[in-house]
């Protein structure tokens, strides 16, 4: 179980590295990638299935 560890220390190296950005839009969508990590380490290491949904599809109903 490595992968959860470096992902979680990872995702509190992206906070650091970003503390000071002023490009506030990057440093929110850095800091949300950064944390999507070990939640999708987490999700599939508990079983969860993803299904891919298809946007394109749906939005001509």
């Amino acid at each position: 179980m490595i992968a959860p560890k470096r992902s979680c220390r990872l995702s509190c190296d992206v906070y650091k590295e970003l503390k000071n950005c002023r490009d506030y839009g990057l440093r929110d969508q850095m800091t949300r990638a950064g944390v999507s990590i070990p939640s999708n380490i987490a999700d599939k290491s508990a079983g969860a299935t993803f299904e891919r949904c298809d946007f394109a599809s749906a939005s001509k109903r």
